[in-house]
C-alpha cells in the first residue's frame, strides 16, 4: 500500500481514532492521577524580561497544580507562585541532541557520530540516569542515509539508543502540513527531493518515515515524536494565515484529526512544542515544551511562568532550548541569548534551571550538541568543548546537576 492509500486509510479511521483516544487518554490520566508519589510545594519568587517561549508536556510522566499572582512594573513582572508538583522518575533525564536534517544530513559541524554515542554512554555511567534524547533526527528520513563515520541513520539511532537505554524522540513539523501545494508555497516546507510532493501528504510521508527507523519504533513505551510548529498549525487551523493556498482551515476538528491519525499510524506518545506569548490550547498529548525565559542580569535563564501555568495538569511539562534561526530583524531566542553569555553567566543559567525543576514542577532537558544563526552569526554548543570559568567541560556541570536534581 503507498503512502498516499495508507494517508487516506487513516482519514477513513480519525472520527473511531478520536474516541477511542479520548477514552484511552482518559483512563490514563485516571491511572497516573491515582499513582503520583506524595506532592512537595514550594513558593517562588521571580522576576523576568518578555521573551518568546516554547513548550513540552507529558501524560501520566508527573504534573503540577499551581496558584499564580502577577504584579508587572514597568516591562518586569514579578511572579508569586504555590506550587505543587511531581517530575518525571528521578531515574529518568532528558538531553537534547540536534544531530540530523532531512535525509540523513549530518548538522554537527566538527563532531562525529560515534563521538556524541560516546558522549551519551558517558552521562549514562556517570549519572546512572536513563536518558530519553530528543531532536537527533527530524523531518524526513531513509533508514539506509548514509550520516559519517561508518553509521547508517538506522545503525546510529540504534547505538545512540543503547548508549542511553531511554526513548530516541524524532522531531516532526507541522509547518509541513499546513504549506500545502501551488503557487506561494514554500519549498522550504516541500520533499527537498521533489518540491511538488508539499502539504498533508508530505507530512504523512514524513511521519512514516520517522516511524520507519528501528530505535524509534523500538523505544521503551512506544514511539514518541516531537511536533514542531504547533502554535503556528493552531493559527492557521482557525483560518489565520499565512498558510498554503490549498490547505482548508478546519479548526479545533481539524487539530484533533490529525492528532488522531498520528496516534493510529503508530505514534504513541505526542510532545508538543507551544511557542508563547501565550499557551495553544492543544489536543490531549504526552507531553508539552517550553523555551526558558531570560534577562540580563542573573541568574540570566528561569523559569517561564505564565506558559507552564497554562499547561494542563496531570502532564509532563519539559524546559528546552528550542532551536531556530533568525534574522536581523527579529528577537533573539532563548538559545541565542544563552549562546552569547560568557561561560561563568552560562553555568548561572544552567543551575537555575535545573534547581528550579521541583518548585515549578517541570523538566530540564539537558543541552549536549546544538547551533543556532542570530544575525548571520553561528552559535553553536558542545557540551565536550564549551568550557566552564575554570577550564572543565560545561559536560561535567551537566553531569552533575542531572545527579542532583534530575
Amino acid at each position: 500500500m503507498d503512502v498516499g492509500d495508507r494517508w487516506a486509510k487513516l482519514k477513513d479511521q480519525s472520527r473511531t481514532a478520536v474516541a477511542f483516544v479520548l477514552v484511552v487518554l482518559s483512563v490514563a490520566a485516571l491511572f497516573a492521577f491515582a499513582n503520583l508519589p506524595a506532592p512537595s510545594s514550594g513558593t517562588t519568587t521571580s522576576t523576568s524580561s518578555s521573551s518568546a517561549t516554547e513548550t513540552s508536556t507529558c501524560l501520566g510522566c508527573g504534573g503540577s497544580s499551581t496558584t499564580t499572582s502577577s504584579t508587572t512594573t514597568g516591562s518586569a513582572t514579578t511572579s508569586t507562585t504555590t506550587t505543587t508538583s511531581t517530575t518525571a522518575g528521578s531515574g529518568i533525564a532528558y538531553v537534547q541532541i540536534d544531530a540530523v536534517q532531512q535525509y540523513g544530513k549530518w548538522e554537527l559541524s566538527g563532531v562525529s557520530p560515534g563521538s556524541v554515542i560516546s558522549t551519551i554512554q558517558n552521562v549514562r555511567a556517570t549519572t546512572g540516569k536513563t536518558l530519553n534524547i530528543i531532536r537527533a533526527a527530524k523531518d524526513i528520513q531513509t533508514p539506509s542515509e548514509s550520516i559519517g563515520g561508518g553509521y547508517t541513520l538506522d545503525s546510529w539511532l540504534d547505538a545512540l539508543q543503547n548508549a542511553g537505554g531511554g526513548a530516541i524522540v524524532p522531531s516532526l513539523n507541522l509547518d509541513d502540513y499546513t504549506n500545502d501545494q501551488g503557487a506561494g508555497s514554500s519549498t522550504s516546507y516541500c520533499n527537498p527531493n521533489n518540491t511538488n510532493d508539499c502539504g498533508p501528504h508530505f507530512f504523512w510521508e514524513t511521519s512514516e518515515s520517522l516511524l520507519s527507523l528501528q530505535a524509534v519504533k523500538n523505544s521503551p513505551g512506544g514511539a514518541s515524536v516531537f511536533l514542531d510548529s504547533y502554535p503556528t498549525f493552531y493559527r492557521e487551523s482557525n483560518g489565520q494565515g499565512p498558510y498554503g493556498p490549498a490547505f482548508t482551515p478546519g479548526g479545533a476538528a481539524q487539530r484533533s484529526q490529525v492528532f488522531a491519525n498520528l496516534t493510529a499510524e503508530g505514534w504513541v506518545h505526542i510532545y508538543v512544542k507551544e511557542i508563547g506569548p501565550v499557551y495553544y490550547d492543544a489536543p490531549p498529548a504526552y507531553a508539552s515544551a517550553d523555551d526558558p525565559a531570560f534577562q540580563g542580569s542573573s541568574p540570566y535563564l528561569i523559569p517561564e511562568t505564565k506558559i507552564l501555568n497554562a499547561m494542563p495538569t496531570g502532564e509532563l511539562k519539559l524546559v528546552y532550548f528550542d532551536r531556530q534561526n533568525k534574522s536581523q530583524n527579529a528577537t533573539e531566542t532563548a538559545l541565542q541569548f544563552f549562546l552569547q553569555l560568557n561561560p561563568g553567566q552560562q553555568a548561572v543559567g544552567l543551575t537555575n534551571m535545573a534547581q528550579q525543576q521541583s518548585a515549578y514542577g517541570y523538566t530540564f532537558v539537558y543541552p549536549l550538541y546544538t547551533y543556532t544563526v542570530f544575525v548571520g552569526t553561528t552559535y553553536t554548543w558542545n557540551a565536550n568543548t564549551n568550557l566552564q570559568s575554570d577550564g572543565q567541560p560545561m559536560l561535567q556541570l551537566i553531569e552533575s546537576l542531572m545527579g542532583q536534581y534530575g
